[in-house]
Parts: C-alpha cells; sequence; structure tokens
C-alpha cells in the first residue's frame, strides 16, 4: 500500500481499534469480488459529509523541538455540488480556523465564502460568480485534502492492487462479516534509511466498508524519530440536504477589504 501511504503521511494520523472484523477472506476471488461490489456502490454517493481527525508530532530539523500539531475537518457536499468545509488547526500553539461555503444562488448563480480567523480577527471574503469566475475555477483547492482523501478510499479495488516496494515489508489481512462488508488491515514496516531527515518507518491501517459503502479509516504511523502520528477518517452516506451560508453575507459579497471596513 506504498501509493497510498505517502499520501497518508503527508499528514499524519490516528488509529481506529478494529472490533470484530468478521470472517478472514482468504479466496483471491471472492475478495475480488467484494471490492469490485463495493467500488461500483461509491458512485451513487450523492449527498456526504466526511470527517478527519488528525494528531501529529514532528521533528523540527532548524529548533530541534518536537512540534505538534492538530486538525479537525469536516467537509460536506450535497448533489447540487454545493460545498460546506470547516478546519480547525492548531500547531505551535497557535490555532486557525477556516470555513469554506460553495452555494448556489438564484441572484448571482453561485456564491464562494472563505473566512479565516486566528484566533484575534476573521479575514472574510465572499463573491458573486459573475466577474470572479477564474476563483470559482480554483474553488477546488480550498478542499482538495479532504476530497482526496475520501476518492483515495472510496475504492477498495484500487487498495488492494497495490504492490509492496522492494524497502518495506507488508502483512495485509481481509476480514468480511457478510455483503457489503470488508475491513482491509494492513501493517508495513520500511527498511532502515540512512537519510536524516524524519520519515515513517511503520504504519498501521485499518479501512472499513459497510452496506457497500466506506465507513472508515484509520492510520498510525511511527517515526524514525519515535514520534507517532495518528489520523481518523469517516464518512456519512446522508440523504439530499441544503447548503445555506452564514448570516451577513450578502454585506461582503463582492467588496474588497477596505470597502469592507
Amino acid at each position: 500500500m506504498k501509493a497510498k501511504r505517502i499520501l497518508f503521511l503527508a499528514i499524519p494520523a490516528m488509529l481506529l481499534t478494529s472490533c470484530g472484523p468478521g470472517a478472514e477472506i482468504t479466496d483471491s476471488k471472492e475478495l475480488s469480488d467484494k471490492a469490485a461490489a463495493i467500488a461500483a456502490k461509491q458512485k451513487e454517493i450523492k449527498n456526504y459529509k466526511f470527517i478527519a481527525d488528525i494528531d501529529s508530532n514532528g521533528y523540527n530539523e532548524s529548533t530541534k523541538q518536537i512540534i505538534s500539531r492538530k486538525m479537525k475537518m469536516s467537509f460536506e457536499k450535497n448533489e447540487d455540488g454545493e460545498v460546506k468545509y470547516h478546519s480547525e488547526t492548531t500547531s505551535d500553539g497557535k490555532k486557525l480556523t477556516s470555513d469554506f461555503y460553495l452555494v448556489n444562488d438564484s441572484k448571482y448563480k453561485q456564491v464562494m465564502y472563505v473566512d479565516e480567523f486566528d484566533g484575534e480577527k476573521h479575514d472574510t471574503s465572499v463573491y458573486g460568480y459573475d466577474g470572479n469566475e477564474l476563483t470559482f475555477g480554483l474553488a477546488d483547492t480550498y478542499y482538495i485534502l479532504p476530497e482526496t482523501y475520501m476518492e483515495t478510499f472510496s475504492d477498495p479495488t484500487a487498495l488492494i492492487a497495490e504492490e509492496p516496494s522492494t524497502d518495506e515489508e507488508v502483512v495485509v489481512k481481509y476480514f468480511s462479516t457478510g455483503d457489503g462488508n470488508l475491513t482491509i488491515e494492513a501493517t508495513t514496516t520500511e527498511k532502515a534509511s540512512d537519510d536524516s531527515k524524519e520519515a515513517a518507518i511503520s504504519t498501521k491501517e485499518v479501512i472499513k466498508y459497510d452496506n457497500y459503502y466506506f465507513k472508515s479509516a484509520s492510520i498510525e504511523a511511527t517515526s524514525n524519530k519515535g514520534n507517532t502520528s495518528k489520523l481518523n477518517f469517516s464518512l456519512e452516506v446522508k440523504n439530499k440536504f441544503a447548503i445555506t451560508l452564514p448570516s451577513g453575507w450578502e454585506e461582503l459579497i463582492n467588496k474588497t477589504p477596505a470597502e469592507e471596513a
């Protein structure tokens, strides 16, 4: 699971305990059939809420100190293409909160709302679609991380097809309690590296699917510096729902910072 783990370790993660995963699957055709059935079902997801909870410690080569980073993300999307994204990041004692909305509107076609709060003041921008097409074209860069993670987990056929590299030892097991259910458990150990930079040398991954949908994923990584990084993901498949903009957005739309003051 080398390729996907590169993404995981870019922002290290939190382990979820695997509880009652069911009987182990050892037949390759059974595994392939289960994974294919789940992958096909993911295409039907139109309304959902995706959550990530990140807790990591890393070694700063410049300051020779351990830096703690925590991040929580909530990403909601409906079948009309509307988006609501919220994140809270704490790094080295400093906290930043970000909110992003992309909502359809009869007057402005679409409205993009971006707000960042550094603990003291809000930096808020609101755009209507007309005249801001380039900005709207870059909208997905605001929430690319949770969307990329979700796409990574949604298709189990891609995960089970990955081959380990020559510099790692991988143990992968598959379990199921019945139709539409699959748990992937993987433990990876990297060979020692001469590189003095911090890097993961072991990981544990648990990815769960239930009722033909991705349900949760978790990773725990340990670095060559002895630091542990943890990450949790979960997905809630929802019925159609509406996303509304925060109150007061009309007063800020298409204004420059000077006009807002």
